[in-house]
């Protein structure tokens, strides 16, 4: 082989080498932080053990919401100011933090700030970080970039659900809790090295220059927020009141860990393939589609209440909420670009944040109030039907034209490299880029 491409061949090698860190430390990070939406598998020990309504816990997993939302929102501008393995070392330690001060659990006011607060931003900061870290090492294939970070948080709780089931009858929910806390504390050492070894830098992205990014205004951006917020309602609804719903509707204690699993399952691999989707199909027609059969799901339970009916509709809420979640952060990276990817993701997660918020809420107190979820089932297949209304007016498919990355390349970015150029690289690249032997 003449020496020009033997280079070559190594400076490339180097390159995948380093992506491969990366993203095993996404693979690492995300399912940790994914654990938030094993939620649920809590809400019945506590109720007991801190003698409080099922509307105030649910509260508790609202303003976990809410703090994941700012730490997302946040993060961007943090950035600059730590080396990215730090950057996702704090973010790991919060949560370890948190979980740690929620297994102490003397009252609601202390579950709320451990639980709520610290694991909620840390949970939000290190998403981001790692997020955009995959969209870095993977900018030519941005849906399937989005469907591998957002899925390995979603897998979380597929993971940690019948964990958390099993933890807290053996264990009880305080040493579960806190058993999370040290494992939050082994990932923080894990995902910070790889990231090392990796040597990407979030800092560096915004060295990237895209050729030929559409010009988008805000009313495209109101669509996908509005979409999301609708989507994500439906989703958050099924996944912090899965073992209840289950419950409610006769469903045994072993069942509604069952239903809580394949929502956890659909979730997971919903976003995986929605994010794929994005890269072989209009998104418009990816996110339609995942409205109309999560509607059509929810009616289902509205008509035919009964827990194997609850847990086939929350499985397929799940899946596409998994769907949505792929498919609206993806069409960020489409119609804005890698280079504001993070930007634009913090304020879209915004709409997760308000649904967040709202609807566990909303179905815990619409429980204490009625002693049943079917005013709450009716109004989430009210929500996605809205939602596939509201995302006819994304751009059909002849609008969506990925942009094509000129220099530098995403995966060699490093934290050394914050400049806007790298390393050129070698001879025998530049030739075979010229067409010359």
């Amino acid at each position: 082989m003449p020496p020009g491409l033997q280079t070559t061949a190594k400076w490339d090698c180097e390159s995948v080498s380093r992506r491969h860190f990366a993203l095993a430390a996404a693979a690492v990070l995300n399912p940790a932080l994914g654990s938030l939406y094993a939620w649920s598998i809590f809400v019945s020990p506590l109720e007991q053990r801190l003698g409080v309504p099922r509307s105030d816990l649910s509260g508790v997993f609202s303003i976990a919401v809410v703090c994941f939302t700012l730490g997302m929102g946040f993060a961007p501008a943090a950035y600059r100011l730590m080396a990215t393995p730090a950057l996702v070392a704090a973010a790991a330690g919060m949560c370890g933090l948190g979980l740690g001060l929620a297994a102490w659990t003397p009252g609601l006011v202390v579950l709320g700030l451990g639980y709520g607060v610290l694991f909620g931003l840390g949970n939000g900061f290190g998403y981001s970080v790692m997020l955009q870290a995959v969209n870095l090492v993977l900018p030519h294939r941005r849906g399937l970039a989005n469907g591998f970070g957002i899925g390995l948080f979603a897998a979380g709780s597929i993971l940690f659900a019948p964990v958390f089931g099993w933890a807290v009858g053996a264990f009880g929910v305080r040493a579960t809790l806190a058993g999370m806390a040290a494992l939050f504390a082994a990932v923080a050492v894990a995902a910070a090295a790889l990231l090392a070894a990796s040597r990407i830098s979030v800092q560096a992205a915004a060295s990237l220059r895209m050729e030929g990014e559409p010009e988008r205004g805000p009313a495209l951006f109101w669509v996908i927020w509005i979409g999301f917020l609708l989507g994500a309602g439906a989703g958050l609804m099924a996944i912090s009141q899965a073992a209840g719903i289950v419950v409610a509707y006769g469903g045994p204690p072993g069942l509604a860990v069952v239903g809580t699993t394949l929502v956890g399952v659909g979730n997971g691999g919903g976003r995986l393939l929605g994010g794929w989707l994005c890269d072989h199909l209009p998104i418009r027609r990816v996110v339609m589609g995942a409205h109309l059969i999560a509607a059509a799901a929810l009616a289902a339970l509205a008509l035919f209440p009964s827990a194997a009916v609850a847990v086939v509709a929350l499985a397929l809420v799940g899946l596409c909420y998994g769907l949505i979640s792929g498919a609206y952060p993806s069409a960020l990276g489409f119609y804005y670009g890698v280079v504001n990817y993070g930007r634009m993701m913090g304020r879209l997660i915004t709409a997760w944040g308000v649904a967040g918020l709202l609807t566990p809420w909303l179905a815990g107190a619409i429980f204490d109030a009625t002693g049943g979820y079917g005013l709450a089932v009716s109004l989430a297949c009210s929500g996605a039907a809205l939602g596939f209304l509201v995302s006819i007016a994304l751009p059909r498919a002849a609008e969506q034209a990925p942009s094509r990355q000129v220099a530098p390349t995403a995966a060699s970015l490093s934290e050394g490299e914050r400049t806007s150029h790298l390393p050129s690289p070698p001879s025998g690249e530049r030739a075979r880029k010229r067409g010359r032997p």
